[in-house]
């Protein structure tokens, strides 16, 4: 019998759409219509697509640094964007819709390099699409800059596309994304009126392929698939680390190229639909692998709280102030972080009783303001004051918490990409008390009880930790609560 195999990423794509700017000509409405329709094309063709319009620089860095971690083992990559770029000898940057009074520096700082993105393609492992639709003298850049596309550097195993702004993604959905269509063919149909440079692949078909064979399709049919037989396709799927995106019992594009790519994974024949021998051979899989996902967690779950208890010991059951705040460092969420937290307190009020009023209300003051500029104040009159270890230790939270704040940033770009809609947060919120977790109320606020819970269940899981939904976390919490 066949066994599970490491699963293949997905299909990914990057749809990037600034045609409103602060300081630039805008671009036709055509072009936003259009950029709409590509993402929906992309959906339907199984792709997993991070999009947005009218970015601002933080918001299009933060896009693209979460569809670049999701591009790094990709089979097929499609990235479009639309706006004003700049150039200059070297380099050409696609720009963000707040760049004002563009320079060499500003168009770094507020834009893209295009050979980024290209490195970034590169990495699919079955081809890969940089589109640009660019607009027309939208800026009034100092010189070296340039408005427009300089000389572009298009690596091995990637194409690309460039079109003034009008009409150019829709015609990307209907061409390049039609079903069959090759990549090879979609680009002889649109003539001169685009520049193409690159690999164009003889065969390679970026939407959704026409390889489902009748006879496999008609034996699907057959089976008389129930609405619970299909949800358990989906989610014996997602055990298996092929993503569907979403359980509902709908078998559409998504959970046809999830099926697809567990068929490929298995040395089946590649059709997206099931026979009766693979849907067991599924299922059978699933099962093993659920099991392996449980004990596993439950291996975590026992050594962490085992490890939280003996650091307690170590640390915080001496009572010492700055033993509790060692323990709460490093287990902010432990069994005995609520004592902790009470012991701390109880410190913190005697010693104010003790402290001299000059002193007290110093601290009182930068407590107040919790900014390092006002702890150091505070410091710097009293160096060996009551309060100086508690300053030193809040500057150095202060000064982790400013680090923390960009990957934090970046895993709420992350959740924010899943388009969880308030049912699949409330859902969430109930798979996590099922598992023992306290996630506060079922109402689809992730609130800090949810948070917390959260952390928890990527700890337990050996997942990067940072109290936000993510593919990973969605998958593995979807394959241990079914």
């Amino acid at each position: 019998m066949l066994t599970a195999m490491p699963a293949l990423a997905a299909d990914v794509a990057l749809v990037i759409a600034n045609t409103r700017y602060d300081d630039a000509k805008n671009l036709p409405a055509t072009v936003q219509e259009g950029a709409e329709r590509l993402v929906k094309t992309l959906n339907a063709a199984g792709y997993e697509v991070y999009s947005g319009r009218n970015l601002d620089a933080r918001e299009m860095k933060d896009t693209l640094e979460a569809f670049a971690e999701a591009a790094g083992d990709a089979r097929k990559i499609v990235i479009y964007y639309a706006g004003n770029p700049l150039t200059s000898a070297r380099s050409t940057w696609l720009t963000a819709s707040n760049l004002r009074n563009p320079t060499l520096i500003t168009a770094a700082e507020r834009g893209v390099e295009l050979d980024l993105l290209m490195t970034i393609a590169r990495q699919a492992r079955r081809g890969a699409v940089v589109a640009v639709e660019r607009g027309e003298k939208g800026f009034d850049p100092a010189p070296p800059l340039k408005d427009g596309i300089g000389p572009v550097s298009v690596p091995k195993g990637v194409f690309y596309l460039e079109a003034p702004a009008k009409r150019f993604a829709g015609r990307l959905a209907r061409t390049l994304l039609a079903p069959g269509v090759t990549a090879k063919k979609a680009v002889a149909e649109y003539g001169g009126r685009i520049t193409v440079r690159g690999d164009v692949p003889e065969k390679l078909v970026f939407g959704p392929a026409r390889a489902a064979l009748d006879a496999d399709r008609q034996r699907e049919i057959e089976m008389k698939l129930t609405e619970g037989q299909r949800l358990r396709i989906q989610i014996d799927l997602t055990v298996l680390g092929f993503d569907p995106d979403g359980v509902d019992g709908i078998i559409g594009p998504r959970t046809r190229n999830a099926i697809a790519r567990w068929q490929e994974a298995n040395g089946q024949r590649v059709t997206g639909y099931l026979g009766p021998k693979q849907f067991e051979l599924l299922k059978s899989q699933a099962k093993r692998e659920r099991a392996r996902i449980r004990r596993e967690a439950e291996q975590r779950r026992r050594e962490f709280q085992r490890q939280d208890r003996a650091y307690w010991q170590a640390t915080g059951a001496s009572g010492k102030p700055e033993d509790l705040r060692a323990y709460l460092r490093r287990y902010p969420d432990g069994q005995f972080a609520k004592q902790a937290r009470s012991r701390l307190a109880s410190i913190q009020e005697e010693r104010l009783r003790q402290a001299r009023q000059a002193e007290r209300a110093a601290w009182q003051a930068a407590v107040r303001a919790d900014t390092v500029a006002a702890y150091r104040k505070y410091l710097s009159t009293y160096n060996r004051g009551l309060f100086a270890p508690a300053a030193r230790a809040r500057i150095e939270d202060l000064q982790e918490a400013a680090k923390l704040e960009a990957q934090r940033r970046r895993a709420a770009a992350r959740e924010r990409a899943l388009g969880l809609s308030p049912a699949s947060r409330v859902a969430v919120e109930r798979r996590l008390r099922s598992l023992g977790l306290d996630a506060g109320p079922a109402d689809g606020v992730f609130d800090y009880q949810t948070r917390s819970a959260i952390r928890a269940f990527q700890r337990w899981n050996g997942i990067a930790v940072t109290g936000f939904m993510n593919r990973p976390t969605l998958n593995r919490l979807v394959a241990q609560t079914n």
